[in-house]
């Protein structure tokens, strides 16, 4: 049976030893179990050699990214330094204009003290204006109940015959009625009304009582007279109205 040598380039240009060598057993020809070893032996050789390869690869790929970390890393650093730097010379500025910024503020707090004065006299002065006119506006209002006493104390002062008393009389009513309507009317301009209670609930909010009477038409606890009229400024109490309440029939 006939083989390829594997070994054939080393036994090249030499010839069977003769004599002792010859006669050597352990120098023999190469089998085909040898070349299989040596086959096996170059794959092994093989594989290990790309296993070195691809961690070789990714030891130069791991080393990539660390240098790229820390070339990363130092230009963090530089930037932060830099930072730094600014904030501090930041601060220098901001300190050296802390006292101008102080000086600045405390002119402008003297400024704003001396405007809210004088904004403040300017208000008394004008709030003082208007009440004033206001005050004289209902003084004025008022006046035209003196011109009405004035009509009826004039309308008494002129003789009259006895025949004529009950007319003067009566005509002395009409100018008093007049009169108090002409007042009413001044209170209502001023958001100022009487409120009438008679016959109501008594309400002890708006109304005083001075006592209690006996009353056929008007149940227990309401108003049966009003002794003195109560007034409402703006649906507001201005004046309770004094009252006598009713304290039912009398048994």
């Amino acid at each position: 049976m006939s083989y390829y040598d594997p070994f054939q380039r080393y036994n090249r240009g030499q010839r069977p030893a003769q004599g002792r060598q010859a006669q050597d057993p352990q120098r023999r020809q190469p089998t085909l179990e040898d070349y299989h070893q040596l086959v096996n032996a170059y794959q092994e050789a093989q594989k290990k050699q790309e296993e070195m390869a691809k961690q070789l690869a990714t030891s130069q790929e791991a080393l990539r990214q660390q240098t790229k970390t820390a070339i990363d890393l130092n230009e963090a650093l530089i930037a932060t330094k830099n930072a730094l730097a600014e904030a501090q010379a930041q601060i220098s500025s901001l300190s050296n204009r802390d006292e101008q910024a102080e000086g600045e503020w405390q002119e402008r707090y003297l400024r704003l003290q001396a405007e809210t004065e004088n904004y403040r006299r300017r208000l008394e002065g004008r709030i003082a204006v208007e009440v004033a006119q206001q005050r004289n506006q209902i003084l004025e209002d008022m006046l035209a109940l003196a011109d009405h006493l004035e009509l009826a104390l004039q309308h008494m002062d002129r003789p009259h015959e006895a025949q004529e008393s009950a007319t003067v009389e009566a005509n002395f009513r009409q100018n008093l009625e007049a009169t108090l309507r002409a007042f009413l009317e001044t209170l209502k301009k001023h958001g100022v009304q009487p409120m009438e209670p008679m016959g109501k609930p008594f309400d002890p909010q708006i109304h005083e009582a001075l006592g209690r009477v006996s009353h056929a038409e008007l149940p227990e606890d309401h108003v049966a007279a009003v002794v003195r009229t109560g007034y409402l400024i703006d649906d507001q109490l201005l004046r309770p109205a004094r009252v006598l309440v009713s304290s039912g029939v009398e048994a």
